[in-house]
């Protein structure tokens, strides 16, 4: 659901695949650091984590994390850069990948450079589709809703 990439459906369960036959652990978590945040990769570029849990019989994928959600270091790159919180990123669908494929915020210097800075500057290189030539504005209000400087 999060990664709604135009012409890319049939490939998602063949990453979800190499992400985890060749895993990069990028971190543990939970009070026993048992659980691991391992990073789903398209070739080199992470475009978000999956949340397993290791049992005595198997390792389960509990969920799919977007690149941008919390508790990813990008979220907490960008929470410190924008003060961007979980409920904001939520709020502005900053947790898909959509608003960096369909809308201005490519266009936005300031905001992609942050973006970049925070680690997922790749987002804004993913190919788009032909809908993308006239981007919808959406720059413009996450600056306002973040309260940033024009």
């Amino acid at each position: 659901q999060r990664l709604k990439l135009p012409g890319a459906e049939d490939f998602l369960e063949v990453w979800l695949h190499e992400s985890l036959v060749e895993p990069k652990i990028v971190d543990r978590r939970g009070k026993d650091r048992k659980e691991l945040l391992i990073a789903y990769r398209i070739h080199d570029d992470r475009l978000g984590y999956l949340m397993v849990t290791p049992t005595d019989q198997a390792f389960v994928v509990r969920t799919f994390l977007f690149l941008t959600m919390a508790p990813s270091p990008e979220f907490r790159q960008l929470e410190k850069r924008l003060g961007l919180t979980r409920t904001d990123a939520d709020y502005l669908r900053l947790t898909e990948v959509g608003p960096y494929l369909h809308t201005d915020l490519r266009q936005d210097e300031r905001l992609r450079s942050t973006f970049e800075a925070a680690g997922c500057g790749h987002l804004f290189r993913l190919p788009t589709d032909s809908r993308d030539l006239d981007p919808k504005p959406f720059a413009a209000d996450v600056n306002e809703y973040l309260r940033l400087a024009a």
